[in-house]
């Protein structure tokens, strides 16, 4: 008879859960438990509903070509090809295809009422800010994606876009891509209503964003790699924002 050693367990290789880490803390505080408000709309919660929208004032501002037909894969095929990928030939993108990436990742339908991918409360506490590297069409820069007049809106105060060097980890992924897609939440526009449990749904509607556009970008014969790891607060001096009320949480490395 042989005899085997048990299998290791997950606490075994991770350790004991540390009860005391803030990721466990957060996790208790934002459960939801009976007599949850969250269904009640206020007043201030209708009125968040309305102003889901950062726009910029007295900027350069880019018109967007018209959406059109550029998925050259039916849904499943793209579901089945898609792959994070890593090497870019540094080839700019079409001007076609940055539009079609911003729309189908987080563009409005249906006259505004609804976009691309579900939210919370129809609250949509995110933004999309396209740091354009290499497009025929677009001048490089660090851009802000207005969702309403589905344009781009020029950040004159950004920082420079070379930052990234040192903000990315995946240094081999942002040498040779054509474009960044950096995905920040408005955190306060979620919370209004949902309190801590809030900060879990703006999280998953990130998800919801970066894989559409990774499907949109398989669909278009394009790249893409999601990109969780970053130095947020240089990510937001490329950004201009205040990573407190608006922060980086995601981003999407696109590219030939």
């Amino acid at each position: 008879m042989t005899w085997h050693e048990p299998r290791p367990t997950l606490w075994d290789i991770v350790g004991a859960p540390q009860l005391g880490a803030l990721s466990e803390l957060y996790h208790e505080n934002s459960k939801i438990r009976p007599g949850f408000p969250g269904s009640v709309l206020t007043s201030e919660v209708i009125e968040v509903m309305t102003q889901g929208y950062k726009r910029y004032d007295n900027v350069d501002r880019l018109t967007l070509p018209p959406v059109s037909d550029v998925l050259s894969a039916p849904l499943w095929e793209a579901m089945r090809r898609r792959r994070s990928e890593r090497e870019f030939a540094g080839v700019p993108l079409s001007g076609e295809a940055l539009s079609g990436l911003l729309y189908y990742g987080y563009g409005q339908t249906n006259e505004g009422i609804h976009r691309i991918v579900p939210s919370a409360g129809g609250l949509f506490p995110l933004e999309l800010y396209p740091v354009v590297i290499r497009c025929s069409t677009v001048p490089a820069g660090v851009y802000h994606y207005d969702v309403r007049g589905h344009s781009l809106e020029l950040i004159p105060s950004a920082g420079a876009i070379e930052i990234l060097d040192d903000a990315i980890f995946a240094v081999d992924v942002i040498a040779n891509c054509s474009l960044l897609l950096v995905i920040t939440a408005m955190f306060g526009r979620t919370k209004i209503k949902y309190g801590e449990r809030g900060y879990r749904f703006v999280l998953l509607e990130a998800g919801h964003v970066a894989q559409n556009i990774c499907l949109a970008a398989v669909g278009m014969n394009l790249g893409a790699c999601p990109i969780g790891g970053f130095v947020d607060d240089l990510v937001h001096e490329v950004l201009d924002v205040d990573g407190v009320d608006e922060a980086a949480i995601y981003a999407v490395a696109i590219g030939h």
